[in-house]
């Protein structure tokens, strides 16, 4: 079996897996989804405007991403995880 971030201990206690696992979802353009895949989506976005410099908004911190998603890491690897936990997400689906 794939090793996936996911399933790492950090992540499985997160409020992010606790989310999924509540099946909590919203809609958006049309149609259905997580809401702690929405928040994956955001946080991914706003990582990546922070490396280049930019605060997605004023109170937004890293270390409450971190904490969301159990992740652990510079911005850097804060967004390489995040990544991971997309792709991750995409083939546990795809598998289902």
């Amino acid at each position: 079996m794939k090793n996936l971030l996911i399933h790492s201990p950090g992540v499985q206690k997160s409020k992010f897996v606790q989310q999924l696992e509540q099946n909590k979802t919203i809609f958006w353009n049309g149609k259905e989804m997580h809401i702690s895949i929405y928040n994956l989506f955001i946080e991914k976005r706003n990582v990546k405007s922070s490396i280049l410099g930019l605060k997605p908004h004023a109170t937004w911190k890293v270390s409450d991403v971190k904490k969301y998603f159990g992740i652990k890491g510079s911005k850097d690897q804060v967004l390489n995880q995040l990544i991971q936990l997309n792709e991750d997400y995409r083939y546990l689906i795809s598998q289902v």
